[in-house]
């Protein structure tokens, strides 16, 4: 598949970050071509997403990050280690950088033809992360209902993450998708020391 052409994953602006809302911002990650390599693996793999916890509010159509392979799941972690969390640390104004471990990474899916949505949940994270990976698709808004916030399409490009804290501070749910398919690359970061290395998805 071409999505292990790990060369092109970055740009010239991975890792810059902005502000969406209080305590809610968004990271420069992959590049548009690349989000576009993974799409194209994701529509390969189509039969192999699974419906998690159908009879769940927080039910997803889910394809585990490695079946996309070690060479990009290698990449991935080499930019969530050099540009997504120092990115947490500058914009959250940590004195020093925590070890952080990855639970278990996944491609959700959203459409008309399977989950259009998920519901209200919080995450039981630290900080929680979703890149979105194309934009081909109508409705789908990111909805923080304690903030206030929706964080629309527009203000939102392809490859960038969209960063903010888990537990029960920052509920969220997506709104419909009403036509096309939605592609996004989710993650849970905790702090080490929280869980037992077996939850967590080491690449």
């Amino acid at each position: 598949m071409s999505v292990f052409n790990v060369s092109k994953a970055i740009h010239s602006s991975t890792g810059n970050h902005s502000k969406l809302t209080d305590n809610i911002f968004i990271c420069k990650t992959f590049s548009k071509e690349y989000c576009k390599d993974i799409v194209s693996a994701c529509e390969e793999l189509s039969d192999q997403f699974v419906i998690s916890r159908p009879d769940q509010p927080y039910a997803v159509d889910h394809l585990p990050l490695e079946y996309l392979g070690a060479s990009f799941c290698h990449k991935f972690n080499e930019i969530l280690d050099k540009y997504l969390i120092n990115s947490i640390v500058s914009f959250y104004g940590m004195k020093e950088r925590p070890s952080y471990s990855l639970l278990r990474p996944y491609i959700a899916r959203y459409s008309q033809d399977n989950l259009s949505c998920i519901g209200e949940h919080p995450d039981l994270s630290t900080f929680s992360f979703i890149i979105k990976l194309n934009e081909d698709y109508s409705g789908g808004e990111l909805v923080f209902p304690k903030s206030d916030f929706t964080c629309y399409n527009s203000k939102v490009e392809v490859g960038d993450s969209i960063i903010f804290p888990g537990l029960h501070l920052y509920p969220h749910f997506t709104k419909e998708v009403s036509s096309g398919t939605k592609y996004s690359l989710v993650g849970f970061l905790i702090y080490s020391g929280f869980l037992n290395a077996e939850y967590c998805n080491h690449f």
